[in-house]
């Protein structure tokens, strides 16, 4: 079971209390932060993220090969395709039968 993060913060109930998210709520949010964060930025994991954020270029097939590495270590989660755009790489990905879009930011570092 996992917080549910929102705008940089817990999310809280309506007594106060931290949210959780447990099943298909839960594996979304950590594909969220798998391919969000940029690949080497967290210190106490330092393969923790993906290289997604530092793409430059418009190869989908480059894109998509980056975030199924990002995704690796979450084998209920598959990265299925992505979209390449100016700004950001939209990633679909398949959780339990169900198609979710993740939106990644780029900044064209690598």
């Amino acid at each position: 079971m996992d917080h549910i993060l929102q705008d940089g913060d817990f999310a809280l109930n309506a007594s106060g209390y931290p949210e959780t998210a447990a099943g298909t709520r839960a594996l979304l949010q950590r594909a969220e932060l798998r391919l969000r964060i940029p690949r080497g930025s967290f210190d106490y994991d330092g393969l923790l993220g993906s290289r997604l954020p530092a793409m430059r270029g418009m190869n989908e097939e480059w894109a998509l090969a980056l975030a199924r590495e990002a995704l690796a270590p979450l084998p209920e989660v598959q990265a299925a395709a992505v979209r390449v755009e100016a700004e950001c790489v939209r990633v679909e990905v398949l959780i339990d039968g169900g198609r979710y879009e993740i939106e990644v930011e780029r900044n064209g570092e690598l």
